[in-house]
């Protein structure tokens, strides 16, 4: 049909027939290369010989197979390279590198135990998404990764990556998806990724990340997936989390986080799930009341305890420690009633005197810290008036005497005169 439709188009205008064959066999050789390049590369890839069946619907004989995809133009655009129909036995040529057109790249069950992420990935002018899931990769993910600026998509699920995440990823400004989870990745989560500002989903779920959640993630105003759960990450969510108002999931579970939660989470009003099981938190669960979109929310052994609210009917999963966490009232979200004991309410109790008592003692700490800072301020302004006051003293000191010298020097030579010259008979305004 595309082949038809350039004659009927070409019908309509005046052009000289000679003219459109010649164009058309340009095209029609530019698409063929096209395929002898991409047969030329799975014939390495996989030492063996490669047919392409005929397609007579469009220029590239080559876009017969699936994981081959052709746009009408008569170019290719995606290759997704699957082990359960392509059996890789090599590393992907450079010689791929030609294909200029090429926006996404895909490598699905391949369990070449040698396979390496390419370092020429930024050859690819075009490339938006890169895949590799369910494989098996020998290298780290390399820091030439980041020079791919069109990037939008960089996914590796369950590929036994090793390593740690490289600061240039933070380079990828145009990233809206990085899916890291299910791999062996070590080492902390880069500060460069303060840089992602298009980033909308974060997962980097069950590897062997440790450190800290960095702050520079809340600059990340579009994120609306946060995913963590299953690292080694210590030291408490940082204060301002909820400033990322469109966020609509947070996964922190199976961690070793600590403290309370920021007061500033009752300001997402999006989140609809909310995972923190398993961590050291230490705080009450109150924010849950401010939390109107949640849908599922889980706190086993998560270290937090108190009194649930009463969960309206959007919530449908919740799961808690019931020796710490008790709902006055059965919610459909949960099997059994989980009674608010006495010891809970007195422990309740105990913890918000405590906060009370804490933040009155950093209201006073920041007070402290404000007078400090101020005298750190005065103390040498008041040195630097007093040098000065100091230096212009000495300065007139220096020219009074100077100036008693050469009156000195003027009586000593004046021996016409029979009283000597004072101070009150000079004219300062008129040079000597």
């Amino acid at each position: 049909m595309f082949i038809y439709s350039i004659f009927y188009i070409i019908s309509k205008m005046k052009i000289k027939y000679n003219s459109i064959f010649f164009m058309f066999g340009l095209c029609t050789t530019y698409a063929q290369n096209q395929c002898d390049i991409i047969r030329k590369v799975l014939e390495e890839l996989t030492s063996n010989t490669i047919d392409f069946p005929k397609n007579k619907e469009s220029l590239l004989h080559c876009c017969g197979v699936d994981y081959i995809g052709c746009k009408g133009n008569g170019k290719i655009f995606n290759i997704e390279l699957n082990g359960d129909i392509l059996n890789i036995k090599n590393n992907v040529p450079e010689s791929l590198t030609q294909l200029v057109d090429i926006e996404r790249i895909a490598f699905i069950n391949n369990k070449y135990e040698k396979l390496t992420i390419p370092n020429f990935l930024n050859k690819f002018p075009k490339l938006d998404t890169f895949e590799v899931t369910d494989s098996q990769i020998f290298n780290e993910i390399p820091e030439s990764i980041g020079e791919i600026k069109n990037l939008k998509s960089l996914v590796f699920v369950n590929d036994n990556i090793k390593g740690p995440i490289p600061e240039s990823l933070g380079s990828l400004t145009n990233l809206e998806s990085l899916y890291l989870e299910n791999n062996i990745i070590s080492g902390s989560i880069p500060n460069s990724f303060g840089n992602l500002k298009n980033l909308q989903i974060l997962t980097l779920k069950n590897n062997k990340l440790g450190g800290s959640i960095p702050t520079d993630l809340i600059k990340l105003k579009k994120l609306e997936v946060i995913e963590l759960s299953g690292n080694a990450l210590t030291e408490e969510i940082p204060e301002d989390l909820g400033d990322l108002d469109k966020l609509r999931i947070l996964d922190l579970s199976n961690n070793q986080l600590t403290g309370s939660l920021p007061e500033s989470i009752t300001k997402l009003k999006k989140l609809e799930k909310l995972y923190l099981g398993y961590n050291n938190f230490y705080g009450t669960v109150d924010f849950a009341n401010e939390l109107p979109s949640l849908k599922e929310i889980e706190l086993n052994n998560s270290g937090l305890f108190g009194i649930l609210p009463n969960f309206s009917k959007n919530v449908t999963k919740c799961s808690f420690s019931e020796q710490d966490i008790c709902i006055e009232k059965k919610p459909t979200c949960a099997s059994t009633d989980s009674p608010c004991t006495p010891e809970l309410h007195k422990k309740v109790e105990e913890f918000n005197k405590y906060e009370k008592s804490r933040k009155r003692n950093e209201g006073i700490f920041s007070s402290s810290k404000i007078i400090i800072s101020l005298i750190i301020i005065i103390i040498p302004l008041i040195g630097i008036v007093i040098f000065l006051r100091v230096y212009k003293w000495y300065s007139l000191k220096k020219e009074n005497d100077l100036l008693i010298k050469q009156i000195e020097r003027i009586n000593s030579k004046n021996l016409y005169y029979d009283s000597e010259i004072t101070l009150n008979d000079l004219d300062f305004t008129k040079p000597i």
